[in-house]
């Protein structure tokens, strides 16, 4: 995007309280509101409670990490929704929101 573009996207989503400038340079970072809206987003569905124990379940079954994604069609991604980690030393491990390729 040009360097206007982008200001300006920046700015409204401070505006908003979605993003917030920290530190000597002025870098970007995420603010507590994408937090409160995305945590609303996950309550409003009950996904979790319901699905929750289908993860584990998968877990035990398969003695691997197991994952809940979002499907990000916009950029081909899974965004990480839930995720019940094996006991494996050797494991996957993603950050819950954090974003997979879809390959």
């Amino acid at each position: 995007l040009p360097n206007s573009t982008t200001h300006r996207l920046l700015t409204t989503l401070q505006q908003h309280g979605f993003i917030r400038q920290v530190g000597d340079l002025g870098l970007w970072v995420i603010a507590s509101h994408a937090f409160v809206v995305g945590s609303s987003f996950l309550q409003s569905r009950n996904l979790m409670v319901l699905v929750h124990p289908i993860l584990r379940q998968l877990m035990e079954d398969s003695g691997e990490t197991v994952n809940l994604a979002i499907l990000n069609l916009d950029e081909y991604e899974a965004v990480i929704v839930d995720q019940v980690q094996c006991n494996a030393l050797m494991r996957m491990s993603a950050p819950i929101g954090g974003k997979l390729p879809m390959h």
